[in-house]
């Protein structure tokens, strides 16, 4: 323990550059043993002292696959946290380590590396790394279903330029390699798959199709994406391939079993009856009434039971991390916590939970935090009954935004509260 910061830091600069550069490695090494245990905060302890030490010093080659696959860790560590700047800044420190033919000597890695890159791009607006990021992932993929993610990423990236029609095109290129979608789509061609689709459901029972299992077969999932894309962007550039992928989306689902972009299909078979072959509307409305309620409760209870699977995961984290730093932590581990409690339907541990959560965030100094808890405290009272305390909870919420400087969030709350108010009033 040093007695003052500038103390440590002069000690620090005291030390030669190339022992300090050693002292690095070494502690970040240490550091790794001790984080066998997958204990993430050991671990991006290790990973910071390892990339200072490759800031100054030079690693052997498979220190640097080593350090390369550290980084790529710790960055799936801090998206796991939702802070995705530190990610992208692991991400770019291991493809800086990687060797000049990293995508022969170190395939998976590169692969990982360079998909999260450039999701992470995508997300920070950076279009022009994501698109080199992309290029190189589908330059280099060894099969069809390494370049999928990339490949998908790039059709986004082309609608998002409004280039639906190189969008389309691309999706279709990838539907082509790994699904069997027509190289000429025409009017008989897409009545005659209508047609069979509709006898294919009529001939299905309810129970059939909802006892679809859920679909584990990666290939098919990533189709049923792609076509997804595939569809959404064929309605505007060339609405005659919707009911072809569409179908597809259905035949996929009943061969290989449900999941979320079974919807869609679903849906846009429904859309293409109604525009390319209108004789099998009436007969269609009631077989797409009995299988769309199917699959959107299938959807419903699968999205609810992987969120809750995500919550349950952040408040043990939360946990985990108030462990180590009450100050920063205990009112958002409480605040997740009281979120967790209303799920399951334990009001009263719910309402000491968000209480605890707005204390400690004011005890803390953590105005925005305070707010937020607020504001769902006060949200929880009025879905309750509690509708003169939720008001009273949510203008608390106003002014903290307000004194935080949310200004945008503030007046979002005040119309809400407006809304919440006059309802109140006309009871």
């Amino acid at each position: 323990q040093f007695t003052h910061d500038i103390i440590k830091q002069t000690i620090y600069d005291l030390i030669p550059p190339t022992i300090r550069s050693l002292l690095h490695k070494s502690i970040g090494k240490n550091l790794l043993e001790a984080a066998a245990s997958n204990n993430p905060t050991i671990h991006l302890l290790a990973v910071a002292q390892i990339n200072l030490f490759c800031k100054d010093g030079t690693p052997s080659p498979e220190e640097r696959s080593q350090f390369a696959s550290c980084n790529s860790q710790a960055a799936k560590y801090a998206i796991a946290c939702s802070s995705f700047e530190e990610a992208r800044s692991y991400i770019d420190a291991g493809i800086k380590m990687l060797e000049e033919n990293h995508w022969e000597t170190h395939y998976a890695l590169s692969l990982d590396l360079f998909n999260m890159s450039a999701s992470l791009c995508w997300m920070q607006a950076d279009t022009a790394t994501m698109a080199e990021r992309l290029d190189d992932v589908i330059k280099h993929s060894k099969t069809f279903d390494d370049s999928l993610p990339a490949s998908c990423l790039l059709v986004k990236l082309l609608a998002s330029t409004s280039d639906f029609d190189a969008a389309r095109k691309n999706c279709g290129l990838i539907l082509s390699l790994g699904a069997n979608i027509p190289p000429e789509v025409n009017d008989s061609l897409v009545q005659s798959e209508l047609k069979e689709m509709n006898e294919t459901l009529r001939s299905i029972t309810y129970d059939q199709m909802k006892a679809l299992p859920p679909m584990t077969n990666e290939t098919k999932r990533n189709a049923m994406k792609v076509s997804n894309l595939l569809c959404s962007y064929s309605v505007s550039t060339k609405p005659m391939l919707v009911p072809i992928v569409a179908c597809l989306m259905l035949k996929l689902t009943l061969q290989y079993g449900f999941c979320d972009d079974s919807i869609v299909g679903l849906a846009s078979v429904g859309y293409s009856v109604l525009l390319f072959e209108t004789s099998l509307k009436h007969s269609w409305q009631s077989t797409w009434a009995k299988y769309a309620n199917v699959l959107l409760q299938r959807a419903q209870g699968s999205t609810q039971s992987k969120y809750r699977t995500l919550g349950e995961r952040a408040v043990n984290h939360a946990a985990e991390m108030t462990s180590i730093s009450r100050w920063n932590y205990e009112s958002k581990a409480m605040l997740l916590q009281a979120e967790l409690f209303y799920v399951d339907g334990d009001l009263l541990s719910a309402e000491a939970a968000y209480k605890a959560s707005i204390m400690s965030a004011h005890e803390h100094k953590f105005v925005h935090e305070e707010a937020l808890a607020y504001e769902l405290h006060g949200v929880f009272c009025v879905e309750n009954g509690m509708v003169t305390n939720g008001l009273e909870q949510l203008r608390h919420a106003k002014q903290k935004y307000e004194h935080w400087g949310a200004t945008n969030v503030a007046t979002r709350l005040q119309r809400y509260i407006d809304g919440i108010a006059g309802a109140k009033g006309s009871w």
